[in-house]
């Protein structure tokens, strides 16, 4: 049976004519050290992957972490999910776009992507609403 990776690589590397490590460096990396399901967008000049992280591994409630340019809370870091894929699917001249929803990975479409992220950050949100804060 193929890895993630593996199997990442056989969909993926055949439509990449620039920046092969965004897949073979960079995702592998990533896949070597995690298992969430994500997001994964092949152009011809790399990739991009969106990870759909934990509640728990974004910042504490009330807390706010070095992040790009500044500080930003979980609830910016986490709605950055759904502008970066909105971004990437109808903007980036996509040419595959992969859901791993932690069992195995298949082709989906921008609609999908964007459906599928929504209801990840929805999830998220919620399960932090649940959560009293004690900071």
């Amino acid at each position: 049976m193929k890895s993630v990776f593996e199997k990442l690589k056989e969909l993926s590397l055949p439509h990449i004519k620039n920046f092969h490590n965004d897949l073979l460096v960079h995702d592998k990396a990533y896949l070597d050290e995690n298992d969430y399901p994500f997001i994964h967008a092949t152009r011809e000049s790399g990739t991009h992957m969106v990870p759909f992280c934990p509640a728990d591994i974004y910042p504490a409630a009330g807390e706010t972490v070095p992040y790009l340019f500044g500080h930003s809370d979980r609830y910016h870091i986490l709605r950055q999910a759904n502008v970066l894929v909105d971004h990437i699917v109808t903007k980036d001249n996509v040419k595959l776009i992969l859901y791993y929803n932690g069992r195995f990975i298949k082709k989906i479409t921008a609609e999908q992507a964007i459906s599928l992220t929504r209801e990840y950050t929805d999830r998220i949100k919620r399960e932090w609403d649940r959560v009293p804060s004690y900071a």
